[in-house]
């Protein structure tokens, strides 16, 4: 899938949502802050050892594409599962819902 991360996120009412800087949210900033962020379901603990070194790795090297990436990228659609799943657990609704739509082509 073609992807294009450069699309802004509007809240329910259509308006853009604006980052603390007054730059609009795109989507690539909402899938990189999901790929890179620490989850506490995901964390050591005495029934799980946590997220394995190569899953954390390869995060960092999808968000680093994703950083690189001008405008768009071809994108898996393993990875979009696995995107759709962070931004989920890091975002609101009111991110989750947009975000969403935009990696089902909507």
């Amino acid at each position: 899938m073609n992807l294009n991360l450069n699309q802004t996120i509007t809240d329910t009412d259509g308006r853009i949502v604006i980052l603390e800087e007054e730059i609009p949210f795109l989507l690539k900033d909402a899938i990189k802050r999901a790929l890179v962020a620490n989850y506490a379901d995901e964390a050591p603990s005495d029934r799980s050892l946590g997220l394995s070194g190569e899953d954390k790795f390869k995060r960092w090297e999808l968000a680093t594409q994703i950083s690189k990436a001008e405008e768009s990228i071809e994108i898996k659609a393993e990875d979009i599962v696995l995107i759709k799943r962070l931004i989920g657990k890091f975002f609101g609704p009111v991110i989750v819902g947009p975000v969403w739509n935009m990696l089902e082509g909507k």
